[in-house]
């Protein structure tokens, strides 16, 4: 027998004010006192829960912490400029040297050799300090450019040639590179080759 449309009921699970203890009239609504304790009984489950633990927040690294990481597993580009700079330092009297950059584009310091003496050797050191890995690789421009520098026959001439990538400007087969350093370095010419970095083709540096 369904039930008179006058009698208020509980908005929640439908009792009528004959079923329950109390009915709590609100703005259009009605809720029991049955439907008030389950609702505290759920709001107090879901207040008292262990709050979940926020996810640890990841600090980013500092540019210095990043460089002092790369240094422990590659030579560091400062080690590198060091170890130029100290090959600068102690040249002997009557020697002459020049520092080439390269990158994308070939830049020579002094564009020709000149003598070790102390102007030119803080030149030197001051355009090693300024060095910065940045461009791409012209390796064969750099030997072809330092090779060239060799002007006396019968006099021992040395290349110390760093570099911390593999050749991508100008001529890049490996093959060619070393060909054309053999051909421009005959007479009593040293190339010595040290790579810098995890990006540098070791096997191709060994040939060289």
């Amino acid at each position: 027998m369904a039930r008179p449309t006058n009698i208020t009921l509980c908005s929640f699970c439908g009792k009528s004010h004959a079923e329950v203890k109390k009915l709590i009239a609100g703005p259009g609504v009605y809720i029991c006192d049955n439907c008030i304790v389950l609702c505290k009984s759920v709001l107090d489950k879901e207040l008292t829960a262990e709050p979940k633990k926020a996810a640890p927040v990841q600090q980013v690294p500092k540019p210095a912490e990043i460089k002092r990481h790369l240094d422990l597993h590659c030579i560091g580009q400062e080690q590198a400029k060091k170890a130029l700079q100290f090959c600068v330092e102690n040249l002997n009297e009557g020697d002459r040297f020049e520092v080439v950059r390269f990158s994308t584009e070939v830049e020579p310091l002094f564009d020709k050799l000149v003598s070790a003496s102390k102007s030119n050797r803080e030149k030197a050191n001051e355009f090693i300090k300024d060095l910065k890995p940045i461009g791409g690789t012209a390796i064969d421009d750099a030997l072809k450019r330092a090779l060239a520098l060799k002007s006396e026959t019968g006099r021992p001439f040395v290349v110390i040639f760093l570099t911390d990538g593999q050749p991508t400007i100008g001529t890049t087969d490996e093959g060619q590179i070393l060909a054309d350093v053999k051909r421009a370095g005959e007479d009593r010419t040293r190339v010595f080759c040290f790579g810098i970095g995890m990006d540098v083709n070791a096997f191709f540096l060994f040939l060289a």
